[in-house]
């Protein structure tokens, strides 16, 4: 029986070793050309010629000396980098990632330089650049080097760098707070701004740069249309104008402290609730409720024969780019399917006697412009909804299937 040859293992040639005291102290060209075979405009555009169109042209990829590189870390805020809320979340993972063995498929520095060929700032890599400065002896980096183009507005080298962190993994993620950070910064220094004494198209166009921006710099990972985000839009353009425009409501007990300043106050057999305009939620809060209160008679002492749990259905942040589609939209969903719920519970308990307890109160009223028909964070009542609904949308269904009437 002829004996098993055993191979040793390959050795990676991508791999290198950089560990302070045990590893590299320099890059050497072969490492460069290494990593141009790996790293490279063909197989990752988006970290080089993609960049062509938000102001940065692709030089080329070289060896720098690490005193060469821009100090892109804000020394006033410890642990706090210009592209980024914090420090990156992945820091000792990054870290134990280079010290076990430096890959040189991974993305070099980016470095941008100015006009006389001298470096302006690191956008990407500052966390690599940092790492390899406290946990290696390396006298050197890869650096990619681009130049300003025509298409370079001022702020695009915060949301190239924000977005460049979420492509390449393990480089760390974009957080919330990272994007709010940078564009609360763009917003600081001009590079964002709303034209005074702006119009409503100038608002519209604003709050679709806003979107786009955020779009980029998360590469899709925040969407304008998230709750969230509409919030925070809602917020600027309210700073940038000096006027309530809407009222984003984050929970339902917002809703509640607003309310209860117009005399919508609990008693002890009755409740105001206010939700999302999510039927679900609705409908177990208000049972949740209702049982409260029951339990709470042996307690009281008080006759509970006539309780009640009035509902104001609330529509979150209202879309910034056209918040009275959406408040019709929202409210007209919210309310189909509510009827639908009543109409489902009638067929499977055979039509029972409505108790009377759960009473949907009506909408709250988050936009200002609609103010000329309802007062701006009134409680606009189903029926007054659905008359002024059906003028603007007549092509709408509003006879409900199985209730067999209208909403």
């Amino acid at each position: 029986m002829s004996a098993i040859l055993k191979l040793a293992p390959k050795k990676n040639p991508f791999i290198i070793s950089v560990e302070k005291n045990a590893g590299r102290t320099e890059f050497t060209k072969d490492d460069l050309d290494l990593h141009k075979q790996a790293h490279n405009p063909y197989f990752q555009p988006e970290f080089y010629d993609a960049l062509e169109e938000m102001g940065l042209t692709y030089k080329e990829t070289a060896i720098w000396d690490k005193d060469l590189i821009p100090n892109a870390w804000e020394m006033k805020k410890k642990g706090c980098q210009k592209y980024r809320f914090g420090l990156n979340s992945k820091y000792n993972d990054i870290k134990d990632s280079i010290v076990s063995g430096f890959d040189l498929r991974q993305k070099p520095l980016q470095v941008v330089v100015d006009s006389k060929g001298l470096p302006f700032s690191l956008f990407n890599g500052n966390t690599t650049n940092d790492i390899m400065s406290k946990f290696t002896h390396l006298k050197n980096r890869l650096v990619a080097v681009y130049e300003f183009n025509d298409n370079y507005v001022r702020g695009n080298l915060s949301l190239i760098g924000l977005r460049l962190n979420v492509i390449q993994n393990p480089a760390g993620e974009a957080s919330w707070q990272d994007i709010m950070k940078v564009i609360d910064e763009l917003l600081d220094d001009g590079s964002l701004e709303l034209k005074k004494n702006p119009t409503k198209k100038d608002v519209n166009d604003f709050v679709y740069l806003l979107g786009d921006k955020i779009s980029y710099a998360s590469a899709g990972k925040f969407n304008p249309d998230t709750a969230m985000v509409r919030k925070y839009i809602n917020g600027v353009v309210e700073s940038q104008t000096g006027k309530k425009s809407v009222i984003s409501i984050n929970t339902g007990a917002d809703v509640l402290e607003l309310v209860r300043l117009k005399g919508y106050i609990d008693t002890p057999n009755h409740v105001y609730h206010a939700c999302s305009s999510t039927v679900e939620k609705q409908e177990t809060t208000e049972k949740t409720l209702l049982k409260s209160l029951f339990n709470a008679q042996a307690d009281t002492g008080i006759d509970m024969t006539d309780v009640g749990v009035s509902t104001i259905a609330h529509m979150g942040a209202p879309d910034p780019k056209n918040p009275v589609k959406d408040f019709f939209m929202t409210y007209y969903k919210f309310y189909y399917e509510y009827l639908e719920m009543k109409a489902y519970d009638q067929q499977k308990y055979r039509n029972p006697v409505d108790s009377g307890k759960f009473k949907l109160l009506g909408f709250f009223q988050q936009v200002k412009e609609l103010e000329d028909i309802w007062e701006f964070g009134s409680i606009v009542p189903p029926e007054k909804f659905m008359a002024e609904f059906t003028k603007r949308y007549p092509q709408k269904p509003t006879e409900v299937p199985f209730l067999n009437k209208d909403l």
